[in-house]
This record gives structure tokens, sequence and C-alpha cells, in this order.
């Protein structure tokens, strides 16, 4: 569906399953949030309605310039190609790749750097843990339960589901509450579990890269790196779950001598 939000007198926000009805809606509303596959289907079936925006933002832009979502980029600049248009993409991180696609891209560009270039949050407490082997993480994961230092609720990252669902039935055998999300959950799968883990009903969701971007958890206490991010990008994106909006957040790494050549 789509949202819009911003009546004129007041915030609200309401949802709808076609976009016949945004023209009318656009006296009272002035945006509209959308994935982009949406609103590249809605206006090639309605080529009208392109000319209804002037501003288009694109969120965790630095994904569009990856080979899998140039396609939907492409898309987009067609039909969003008039000259009147402002484009603003939002990115925690920008790749000097990423970078100059965007100067090949874009015209007239001005760059906005709030904090550090790349760089994680100075309101993370940021930790490097040494296990040794495999079973040297679950070892270290109960002593941070044990001894109170992690904070909850958490999120565990991991490089894949199989590896998720290992560590999840870990925790649930030694009575701690939580939860796992990875990608062949379907969309309802999902949503249930986070709104659990949102109300901290679940202590601890174990993940992969999934949630990684585009997830906003206002009380999350800590992030675990329990497989180590195999980029820059992916452990600032990580531990930026977590001390968010100037609160205090965690962040604990885990790597073994498997690990040394990263």
């Amino acid at each position: 569906c789509m949202q819009f939000i911003g009546r004129k007198n007041s915030l609200k926000e309401i949802k709808f399953t076609h976009i016949q009805k945004m023209e009318q809606e656009l006296n009272n509303y002035q945006l509209v949030i959308t994935t982009p596959n949406k609103i590249v289907k809605e206006i090639e079936n309605n080529p009208n309605y392109q000319n209804i925006f002037n501003t288009i933002v694109l969120d965790e832009a630095d994904k569009f310039f990856e080979l899998s979502l140039m396609n939907v980029l492409d898309s987009l600049l067609e039909i969003f190609k008039s000259n009147t248009n402002q484009w603003i993409l939002i990115s925690a991180t920008l790749p000097m790749e990423v970078e100059k696609s965007i100067k090949n891209v874009f015209v007239d560009q001005i760059q906005c750097i709030i904090g550090e270039k790349i760089a994680s949050l100075n309101t993370i407490d940021q930790k490097l843990i040494y296990c040794g082997n495999e079973e040297g993480k679950i070892n270290e994961l109960q002593n941070l339960i044990n001894n109170g230092e992690l904070g909850l609720p958490c999120l565990i990252f991991l490089q894949d589901k199989q590896r998720v669902k290992q560590v999840y039935r870990y925790l649930q055998k030694i009575g701690v509450k939580s939860s796992y999300l990875s990608g062949e959950l379907s969309l309802e799968e999902r949503e249930e579990r986070l709104k659990l883990f949102d109300n901290e009903s679940v202590w601890i969701m174990v993940t992969t890269e999934v949630l990684s971007r585009g997830i906003d958890f206002q009380n999350l206490k800590s992030v675990i790196n329990y497989d180590i991010p195999t980029s820059k990008v992916s452990y600032i994106h990580r531990v930026g779950r977590t001390g968010r909006a100037g609160k205090k957040g965690k962040s604990f790494t885990f790597f073994t001598n498997e690990d040394k050549p990263l």
C-alpha cells in the first residue's frame, strides 16, 4: 500500500491500496510514502500521475546503485525525468564508487554530511571480542547474558538463516525470550515477530542482514555481530540499529581465528 501523510492543519496517516485516489487526496496530504517497485508499477499504469510529484526522496540511497537494484533506479529516473524534480538521496553510508555514480547520474549536486563520513555513531559503546572458535562464541554469548553486560532488547546478526536458527535454538534452550527473522519468512510472520520484539515481549532477535537497514527500533539497547561483518558498510548499518536519536547503545563483535584475514 501507499501512505499519505501531512494534513494541512494536523498530521495524519492513511493507507490506500491504489494510487487512483492520490490526485484528489493531495489537497490534504503532502507526502506519499511507498516502495520503489510500487510507485513504478502504479505510474506505468497511470502515466499522468508522474507530474504530481515535485520532490523524490530515496532512503538507503546507496542500495539503488547496486547491480540488483539498478533497473529500479533506471525506471525511477525515466518516470521522474522532468528537470523540475528535486532528488534527495539519504544514506548512512556512501562508498566512493557510489559517489562517482551519483555524479554521473545527477547534475548540480549538493552534499550534506552530518557527523563523520562512513562512521558509526559516538553514542555506541563498541567492543571487539576474541572468541577463538565457534564454541567460544556460544560461551561469550552466555557470559554477556549472565553478567548483565548485554543490554536488552538486543539484535544478534549472523551471515545466513541456518546459523540464525542454530543460535535461536540455543537461546530457547537456555530459557531466553527470543525470536528469529530471516528472508524466507512471510511478510505476516515478519511483522508479527517485529511487533513482539518492539514491545519487548521478546528480548533477543536473531537475524541476518535483512534487519541491518530500514528498521528503527526506538529502545534497542545492544547489537551483537555474532558473525563478523564482511564490510565496513555492513558493520556501520548493523551497529547503527542502536544508539539512535541521542540514546546510548552497545555493540559487541565476535571474531575467531578464521576471521583474522578480514
